[in-house]
C-alpha cells in the first residue's frame, strides 16, 4: 500500500470508526484516490471554502465544489451560452411540467419526482429519498446563518417555521419514497430554478447529526466525486464516488483543488505544467500576452458571465426625473468605447438581458451612441447647456476607471460630472437608501440564476429603501407583466412577458446597461472538454484528464 493511499484510508476510517462502520467503503475511497495518479485534475482557486455546507456556501469557490460531492433536484444542460440555462434532471427523475403533472396550472404546487437507485457515498451508502431533499430544504430555511432568498421564503409554511412558530415546513409534503410536494404561497413559474441551486443540495440527516456545527468540513452527499482529504489552508482532493457509474463519474478519475497560489502564479504554475485549469481569472498583465501567444491562446477558453454593470439614473431625483435626460444620458454613453478601454475583458451591452440569459436579443441595442442627439434632447428638457452632476461608485476595480469614461462621454454633451468615490461596502448601503440623493451613480448585478423574472424583480421592482433598485424605478405596465409571468407555466409564454418587460424598461430608461464581464480561464494540454457554463462557471464534473502530467 503506497503511503498516499495510506494516508487517505486513516483519514476516512477515523470517519467510519465514528459511526461505527467498516473500513471497506473507506479503502475504496482511498484506492480511487491513489490511482487516479495522472488523470487527477488539478484546479488553482484563490480562496478557499469557509464551509462545504450546502445550506451556508456561497461563494463561486465553495459552489464549484459542492456540485462534485451533491446534488440537487435539477441541474442545468451540459452546453456553453443560452444552451446552457436549459433545466435538466439531476435527482428528479424529470424536470416539472404541466403536462407530466409536476406543475399545477396556478404555478403552486410542484411535484417532484426522484430516479430511482441515486445512492449517498459512503459510508450512509443507502439510497436517496424524499425524506432527505424534505429535510435538506427545511434544514437549510432553519438555518440561523443562512439568508433564505424569496424563491425559498414563498414555500407554504417557510416564514412561520423560521420564525420557530411551527416546528415544520407545511409546504413541503412527503408523498411516497421517491415523491416530494412543494406548495408555494404565491405563484412562482420560476421557482424551478431554485431547486438547481446548491442551496438545496441534498445530505443525508443521520450524517448531519454525526457531524454537526462542523459537517461543512466533512461534506457527503450523492455526487459524482467525495472528498478525500482536506488540508487547511492548502488543498481538498476528491476521488470519484464508488456508487455513482463509471460512465457518470466525470472523465477526470480525480479531482484536486489547490488554494496556495495566487492568480499570476497560478499561470506560471500551469505553464511549468504543475496545474491543469485555472478557477480565477487570469490577470490583465498576463490575459494580454496570452492572447499574444499561438501555443497558449489556444488553452484560452473565455465567456461572458450573467451580469451587468450599468449606470442607474435615479428617477425621482432632478433632473434625471425626466425621460428625455434619462435618454439622453443612454444616448451620450459610448459602450463599445468602454468595452476597448477595459481591454475587451467585457462585453459591451445595449439591453437589460445580458448575453446567455433567456431574454436577451443577440445584437439589441435601444440607443445608439449619438452625442448630437443627447445634445437636443438635453436641449428639449430645458438643459441647452447641460448641466453639472455627482456620479457616484464604489472604489473596487474596474469602477474607477468606467467612471472616468462616462464623465468623458457625458462631457461631450455638456453634462459636467464630479466622480465621488465610497467604501465598496459603505456604498451599496447608501445607494440603496431612497432618501440618499444620489441622482447617478454605477452598479451591477450578477445572476443567481438564469430566470428573468427574478432578474427584472430585483432591480426594477419594488422602488424601496434595502433593495437593489438603485433607480427607484416603478411602472405599473412592468409589475402587471411581471406577475402574469409567475403565473405562466410556458415557458415561451412566459419568455414573451419577459421580453416585452424589457423593452418596457429599455423605453423608460432607469439605467444605461454597460457591459457584462468575460470571464476566462486556461487549461493544460491535458486537459479536455473545458468550457465556462453560463450558469454554473467551471463545471469541474464535466472536464477530462488524460493521462500525463
Amino acid at each position: 500500500m503506497t503511503k498516499l493511499r495510506a494516508l487517505l484510508t486513516v483519514t476516512v476510517c477515523v470517519v467510519l470508526a465514528a459511526l461505527g462502520a467498516a473500513c471497506g467503503a473507506a479503502d475504496e475511497i482511498a484506492q480511487r484516490a491513489a490511482s487516479a495518479g495522472s488523470r487527477t485534475l488539478t484546479v488553482s482557486f484563490a480562496q478557499e471554502p469557509l464551509t462545504l455546507d450546502p445550506a451556508l456556501a456561497a461563494e463561486t469557490d465553495a459552489t464549484s465544489v459542492l456540485r462534485l460531492t451533491h446534488q440537487t433536484l435539477l441541474t442545468y444542460a451540459d452546453a456553453g451560452g443560452e444552451a446552457g440555462t436549459e433545466l435538466v434532471p439531476d435527482l428528479a427523475a424529470e424536470v416539472p411540467t404541466v403536462a407530466n403533472g409536476g406543475i399545477s396550472k396556478d404555478c403552486r404546487v410542484f411535484t417532484l419526482r426522484l430516479r430511482k437507485g441515486v445512492r449517498f457515498a459512503p459510508p450512509i451508502d443507502r439510497e436517496v429519498t424524499a425524506r432527505d431533499v424534505e429535510y435538506s430544504i427545511t434544514r437549510m430555511l432553519g438555518e440561523p446563518l443562512a439568508t433564505p432568498a424569496s424563491p425559498y421564503t414563498n414555500i407554504s409554511g417557510a416564514r412561520a417555521f423560521r420564525a420557530g412558530r411551527t416546528k415544520a415546513v407545511a409546504g413541503l409534503q412527503v408523498l411516497n419514497p421517491r415523491t416530494l410536494r412543494i406548495r408555494l404561497r404565491k405563484p412562482d413559474a420560476g421557482f424551478l430554478y431554485a431547486l438547481a441551486s446548491t442551496t438545496t443540495a441534498v445530505l443525508p440527516k443521520e450524517w448531519v447529526a454525526r457531524w454537526g456545527d462542523v459537517v461543512g468540513r466533512h461534506p457527503l452527499g450523492s455526487g459524482p466525486y467525495v472528498v478525500s482529504s482536506w488540508s487547511p489552508g492548502r488543498e481538498i482532493k476528491l476521488a470519484a464516488n464508488p456508487n455513482t457509474p463509471a460512465e457518470s463519474a466525470g472523465a477526470a478519475a480525480g479531482i484536486r483543488c489547490v488554494y496556495t497560489l495566487g492568480a499570476g502564479d497560478a499561470v506560471a504554475a500551469l505553464q511549468r505544467g504543475e496545474v491543469d485549469l485555472l478557477g480565477e481569472a487570469i490577470p490583465q498583465a498576463r490575459l494580454t500576452d496570452i492572447r499574444k501567444s499561438h501555443t497558449w491562446r489556444e488553452r484560452l477558453v473565455e465567456a461572458p458571465r450573467l451580469d451587468l454593470c450599468y449606470v442607474y439614473l435615479n428617477t425621482l431625483v432632478a433632473p434625471f426625473n425626466d425621460l428625455r435626460v434619462r435618454h439622453a444620458v443612454s444616448h451620450a454613453i459610448d459602450t463599445a468605447a468602454l468595452e476597448e478601454r477595459l481591454s475587451f475583458r467585457v462585453s459591451a451591452l445595449g439591453q437589460v438581458f445580458p448575453a446567455g440569459m433567456p431574454g436577451h436579443t443577440p445584437g439589441g441595442r435601444s440607443y445608439a451612441h449619438d452625442a448630437e442627439q443627447a445634445r437636443e434632447l438635453l436641449a428639449s428638457a430645458g438643459y441647452p447647456d447641460g448641466f453639472t452632476t455627482t456620479l457616484y461608485t464604489h472604489d473596487a476595480d474596474p469602477m474607477p476607471t468606467v467612471a472616468k469614461a462616462v464623465k468623458k462621454d457625458l462631457a461631450a454633451v455638456g453634462i459636467t460630472v464630479d466622480i465621488a468615490k465610497i467604501d465598496r461596502a459603505q456604498y451599496w448601503a447608501m445607494a440603496s437608501q431612497k432618501d440618499s440623493g444620489f441622482g447617478i451613480g454605477l452598479a451591477d448585478w450578477a445572476a443567481d440564476s438564469p430566470d428573468p423574472t427574478a432578474w427584472i424583480g430585483a432591480l426594477f421592482t419594488r422602488p424601496e429603501s434595502g433593495g437593489a433598485n438603485f433607480s427607484f424605478y416603478g411602472d405599473q405596465e412592468v409589475e402587471r407583466l411581471l406577475a402574469a409571468a409567475a403565473g405562466q407555466p410556458h415557458p415561451e409564454k412566459r419568455l414573451a412577458l419577459c421580453r416585452r418587460m424589457q423593452e418596457c424598461i429599455m423605453h423608460d430608461a432607469p439605467v444605461v446597461p454597460l457591459y457584462q464581464t468575460v470571464r476566462t480561464t486556461m487549461h493544460s494540454a491535458n486537459t479536455t472538454g473545458v468550457f465556462i457554463h453560463s450558469v454554473l462557471g467551471l463545471d469541474l464534473a464535466r472536464y477530462g484528464k488524460t493521462a500525463g502530467q
